[in-house]
């Protein structure tokens, strides 16, 4: 259900695109700040290692739900390459494809799809349905706004999040912000438990999505701008 939502919502709000409702544009920054999100992160690995007092690291739950790091670091690099190679994004390829036609990118999303399919195959953790799934419910309202949310926020910054990481490591000061706020995001969904559980969404979660909804809509009509008669 989830690719569906997605295609709702950029074909939903694909008008505003067309009409020309974008952010402002890109400007060129000093070379330094480029440098800037890749040396967080390179500062996180080493935390990572020292594991100094002021990190604390959780043992339960989502937290404690990794790969061994030399398979994370290993395996992350190499996907990562070749999405910058291949300027894959998720949601720039259903975007591009229901409002231009274009399946460079979408080709790229199906292959995606067939990997992680065999790969759950083969390792056995195949598990058709919403049933005894991480985090699933059967609130398919909420499912669907919380994934417009979703589509929407990426359209509006022009990449998915897999997107927004890899424009970072590019050095996209953007992408670097973008990459912030999910991390505070993600953040302030497990300490204030806006979450989703397999009973369904909580309440707060619920009040988070219809407020992330109103807060993309606001700026798609703030930089909306007005269609040039012919």
């Amino acid at each position: 259900m989830q690719p569906c939502s997605v295609c709702s919502a950029v074909s939903g709000w694909g008008k505003y695109i067309r009409a020309g409702s974008v952010l402002d544009r890109a400007q060129n920054l000093p070379s330094i700040n480029g440098y800037i999100l890749p040396g967080i992160g390179f500062l996180l690995l080493i935390f990572l290692f020292l594991k100094p007092s002021f990190i604390l690291q959780g043992f339960s739950g989502p937290a404690a739900q990794h790969a061994p790091l030399w398979i994370s670091l290993a395996l992350g690099l190499l996907i990562g390459g070749l999405a910058q190679r291949s300027g894959l994004c998720i949601t720039g390829g259903i975007r591009n494809f229901f409002l231009f036609r274009e399946k460079t990118l979408l080709s790229g999303v199906v292959a995606i799809f067939v990997s992680a399919l065999m790969v759950s195959l083969i390792s056995g953790q195949f598990n058709l349905g919403m049933e005894a799934q991480p985090g699933a419910h059967h609130s398919h309202l909420w499912s669907f706004l919380a994934m417009v949310l979703v589509g929407l926020a990426a359209v509006i910054v022009d990449g998915c999040p897999f997107r927004q990481v890899i424009k970072a490591g590019e050095g996209d000061v953007d992408a670097g912000i973008t990459c912030f706020g999910m991390v505070t995001g993600a953040a302030m969904v497990i300490t204030w438990q806006l979450r989703s559980t397999s009973a369904g969404p909580v309440f707060n979660g619920k009040i988070a999505t219809l407020l992330g909804l109103i807060f993309s809509l606001t700026v798609i009509l703030s930089y909306r701008k007005a269609r040039v008669k012919r």
